[in-house]
């Protein structure tokens, strides 16, 4: 008796649960969505009812975890998981994580539409143009009649015109980049152009005034005979030199 009243309240707390959800109000859903997947942690809709409440009222964190819970179970659409959560991971502003689940929600499901348009968007915002542009087309080839197809259409050509804006910018900053680096080369060889002038110049300058304390010193050297060994005769201090008198030289036998 205890079982089948269990299972009743359990029964009602899932009917009233989905009752609310579908009359869109989250707040009053929550409380016997968690009920019901209290009594029924293997149902896998229930967790997905739950989490999209959550996701409504912002409790994103909460939604992930129910989120991850569902991934677990046996009989998951792992497609839809990875959409949501990467839909909760975006609100909680951890868009790493959310072009992750995108990312596994496509590998999961190769014709998911939704997956392909939400990351394309994702990647414009971290300007991954090319990524965005081939996530686009996949969408449009997924969804030819899509309502929004004109939108798209516009957007990757939007997206072209900006990687050519961005390649000729890239390709004028390339070149202004050269220019400085080319006008930096010539600087410096003008500069070390100018060094060698100057060192070249004061070793002129050197060896002229070198050459001329030479020739001032070969002046002077010649002024006073040490060139070529001539001068005045040597004699002691004092000393008079006089012609003497041959006779006077002449000693008697």
């Amino acid at each position: 008796m205890f079982v089948a009243v269990g299972l009743l309240s359990a029964e009602s707390a899932r009917a009233r649960g989905e009752q609310l959800f579908l009359e869109d109000d989250p707040a009053g859903a929550r409380g016997y969505l968690e009920q019901a997947l209290q009594e029924s942690p293997q149902d896998f809709k229930l967790h997905m009812y739950l989490a999209v409440v959550l996701e409504q009222l912002a409790d994103y964190d909460a939604a992930i975890d129910v989120l991850l819970d569902a991934s677990r179970l046996s009989d998951a659409e792992l497609g839809v998981v990875y959409f949501n959560l990467a839909n909760n991971h975006f609100r909680n502003t951890d868009t790493e994580s959310a072009e992750r689940y995108y990312t596994k929600a496509v590998e999961e499901d190769s014709r998911f539409a939704d997956a392909y348009l939400n990351r394309a968007n994702l990647r414009v915002r971290g300007s991954k143009y090319d990524g965005a542009i081939s996530d686009y087309r996949a969408y449009l080839r997924l969804e030819p009649q899509s309502s929004q197809r004109r939108d798209v259409e516009r957007m990757i050509a939007l997206l072209q015109d900006t990687q050519e804006a961005e390649r000729r910018q890239a390709e004028a900053e390339r070149r202004r980049a050269e220019e400085i680096a080319r006008q930096e080369r010539e600087a410096e060889a003008a500069r070390v152009a100018e060094e060698r002038r100057r060192a070249e110049e004061a070793e002129r300058v050197a060896r002229e005034a070198e050459e001329r304390r030479r020739v001032l010193l070969d002046s002077v050297l010649d002024s006073l005979g040490g060139a070529t060994g001539e001068g005045r005769s040597i004699r002691a201090p004092g000393e008079d030199i006089e012609d003497i008198d041959d006779d006077l030289l002449d000693i008697a036998d």
